[in-house]
């Protein structure tokens, strides 16, 4: 599995040697995954913020290794850093040029990471309109004011013109954030935004560090772990298991960042080939798990009167509001294996739900299917033909914070679990990744023998 930080046996001592040392620092080893978003905890003095600055490379660290997307970045200075972190500051101060208007260190985040001249000329060709309706969503006054030094500003309105600058990231490639204390003293209202401006980042695939010592942060769930520190040693580094699973939203609004079949906006192709090929195209159709809807909106354009069932009633909602296809399709929230209907499916398709079920399940769940089957009708199902290659899907999704380890059934499982009276008549090769991973699985299509 890749990671976007790698933090090794990192040692920080001050003062080496000397009668006021402080070892702030003990040997930290940590690993992020792009999309997390982490909240650093501890008491004042703990070693969170050496932390970041070791990070970004203002502290040098005694000992130990820093790797960003497999990359030692010891040696890079803290400008060349800049290239994959972005820092926010507790002190409203820093990260903004101080003497420069709110405008002008707009016109500098707009062109972050990318070549340009500094001339008089870069604030004159800047989408002002723009500055203005990012700005707006956190100070409506300052929205009318871009001119104003950064100097001149409250503690609160200089927090508002950094949140600006952040949000200006949004569309750039995922990054590192750093925020040291970003909530603090601020009121409640901005607080809010100021997190909600973080969690989306991370929802966009940034890897967020975030230190904090805010109890409505770490009482919260919009963030994947908590890191506590004590006396420059990790003594907590837990999951936060209500925010284990993205929601159904996150999935679809951020699906270039999940890497999972079952999330993309379109059906995948091995599948639409093989449901072409079927001797039947308007029948009735079951999907099975629907997730996002790809399968049964396809199902539904094609001629088949169609149902999509899910366990979630919010994957069922998001179904309902993206069904663009002129056509009703009857989505219900249910349990696959408890599922009944007056209705016989001429086609049922299971997209990789089947390896959600526990094995002491399955039989009862294909036994369902086997009940709601048409005589004549088709079952299209995915397998895996070898256990490393569910494996290497089981990695793909914690890679992606789904953290359900999926179960192996193979073709033979599947069968078996069946009766007698079931053959397989077409067997499609499947394969699902990206270039970092990939997986192999196959695609069935059983029908009953009469």
């Amino acid at each position: 599995m890749s990671y976007k930080l790698q933090i090794s046996n990192i040692h920080k001592i001050f003062n080496a040697g000397e009668p006021n040392e402080v070892y702030a620092l003990k040997n930290i080893s940590l690993n992020f995954k792009s999309g997390e978003l982490v909240l650093l905890t501890g008491h004042n003095g703990s070693g969170k913020s050496t932390l970041l600055n070791i990070i970004d490379g203002r502290i040098k660290q005694t000992k130990g290794e820093i790797i960003i997307d497999g990359n030692n970045i010891d040696n890079l200075k803290v400008y060349q850093r800049a290239k994959y972190i972005y820092r926010i500051f507790q002190n409203t101060l820093n990260g903004v040029i101080q003497t420069a208007s709110i405008r002008e260190n707009m016109a500098l985040a707009s062109k972050r990471n990318t070549k340009f001249k500094l001339t008089s000329k870069l604030v004159k060709k800047s989408n002002n309109a723009l500055f203005e309706n990012i700005v707006k969503n956190y100070n409506r006054t300052l929205s009318e004011n871009l001119d104003k030094k950064i100097f001149t500003l409250s503690p609160g309105e200089r927090q508002a013109v950094i949140l600006s600058l952040l949000e200006m990231q949004k569309d750039k490639e995922p990054q590192i954030l750093l925020a040291d204390e970003p909530t603090a003293s601020l009121d409640p209202e901005m607080a809010k935004k100021s997190y909600d401006a973080i969690y989306n980042l991370s929802k966009k695939g940034w890897l967020c560090l975030v230190v904090t010592h805010d109890e409505n942060l770490i009482n919260g769930n919009k963030h994947n772990r908590i890191i506590k520190f004590n006396k420059g040693e990790i003594v907590e580094n837990n999951k936060t298991q209500q925010n284990i699973y993205p929601t159904w939203n996150d999935l679809y609004k951020y699906s270039n960042v999940y890497d999972l079949p079952w999330v993309s906006k379109t059906i995948h192709p091995t599948l639409k080939k093989v449901i072409d090929k079927l001797p039947i195209s308007n029948g009735k159709a079951l999907d099975i798990g629907c997730g996002l809807g790809q399968v049964s909106r396809y199902l539904a354009k094609v001629g088949y009167e169609t149902t999509g069932i899910d366990i979630s009633e919010e994957a069922i909602k998001l179904c309902n509001q993206l069904n663009d296809t002129g056509k009703i399709i009857n989505y219900q929230t249910a349990n696959s294996i408890t599922f009944t209907s007056d209705n016989k499916y001429d086609l049922i398709i299971d997209f990789l739900h089947i390896h959600d079920i526990e094995r002491k399940d399955v039989q009862k769940y294909l036994k369902n299917i086997d009940q709601l089957l048409s005589d004549k009708g088709y079952f299209i199902v995915s397998t895996f033909s070898q256990d490393d290659e569910s494996n290497k899907y089981n990695n793909i999704r914690e890679s992606n914070y789904v953290e359900q380890k999926i179960n192996y059934y193979s073709k033979e499982d599947i069968l078996n679990f069946l009766t007698d009276y079931y053959v397989v008549v077409e067997e499609s090769a499947l394969i699902v990744g990206n270039k970092n991973e990939s997986y192999k699985s196959y695609i069935l299509i059983i029908k009953k023998i009469i």
